[in-house]
C-alpha cells in the first residue's frame, strides 16, 4: 500500500510540474508569458491577458486536469481517508509552485487547486466553499489587490474546512494547498497590504492606514 501512495504523490507532482501556461503560449503563439507579463508568473491569468481568451481557455482546463486527473485516479487505488491522502492531494499543487521544469520557480497555483478539490467533489463539498468565498470576496465584499483577495479567500475556506468536514485527510490536505498558494501571494512583490482595499459591491474604499 506505501508504494501505491508513493507512486500516485510523485505522479501527481510530475503531472503538476507540467506548466501549460508557460508552454502552450510560446510553442502556439511564440509568447513568453513569463517574460513579457508584470508579475512574470506562468498562470492562466496572463494567457488570456497575452495570448487570447481562446488560449486561455485551454490553459485553464489543463492546469485544472493536472490537479483533477491525479487525485481522481487516486480515489480509485488508495484510502483517501487515511492521514497520508493529503499528499497526494498536495503534490500537484507543490509541482505546479515549484516546477522543476522552470527550476522550482512555477506558478502561483489557483487553478490546480480547484482541479484537486474539484477531484473530491463526490466526497466533500470543500471546492464550492472555495468557489464561495472567491465569489464572495470577489462580488461583495470586494478586496484589492488580487494577492489579498487570494490570501482571504483561502483562509476563509481553510478555516470553513476545518469545522465542518469530517475528513482529517481532506481537511490535512486542503490546509497543505492552501499553503502553498498563500505562500505564493505573500511575496514581496505581490503582497501589498499597504494598498489593502476592501469594497461592498464594488464601490471602493481604502481602509483608512494605522496612526502612529
Amino acid at each position: 500500500m506505501a508504494w501505491t501512495f508513493t507512486f500516485f504523490t510523485i505522479t501527481g507532482f510530475l503531472s503538476g510540474s507540467i506548466l501549460y501556461s508557460a508552454l502552450l503560449p510560446r510553442l502556439l503563439r511564440r509568447v513568453d508569458i513569463v517574460e513579457e507579463s508584470d508579475d512574470h508568473n506562468p498562470g492562466t491569468a496572463n494567457v488570456f491577458k497575452l495570448s487570447g481568451p481562446g488560449l486561455g481557455v485551454v490553459c485553464l482546463l489543463l492546469d485544472m486536469a493536472k490537479g483533477f486527473l491525479p487525485v481522481l485516479l487516486a480515489l480509485g487505488r488508495v484510502n483517501p481517508y487515511r492521514i497520508s491522502f493529503a499528499l497526494i492531494m498536495a503534490a500537484p499543487v507543490l509541482g505546479h509552485a515549484f516546477s522543476p521544469l522552470m527550476k522550482g520557480h512555477g506558478g502561483k497555483s489557483i487553478a490546480v487547486s480547484f482541479g484537486v478539490l474539484l477531484a473530491l467533489c463526490f466526497r466533500t463539498a470543500m471546492v464550492w466553499y472555495l468557489a464561495a468565498a472567491f465569489l464572495f470576496f470577489s462580488l461583495v465584499l470586494v478586496i484589492q489587490p488580487h494577492s489579498c483577495r487570494v490570501i482571504v479567500s483561502f483562509s476563509c475556506y481553510s478555516l470553513f474546512s476545518l469545522l465542518v468536514v469530517p475528513f482529517h485527510s481532506f481537511v490535512a490536505g486542503g490546509l497543505l494547498i492552501s499553503a502553498v498558494v498563500i505562500a505564493k501571494h505573500l511575496s514581496p512583490r505581490e503582497f501589498s497590504p499597504s494598498h489593502f482595499q476592501v469594497s461592498l459591491f464594488g464601490r471602493r474604499k481604502r481602509l483608512p492606514k494605522h496612526v502612529s
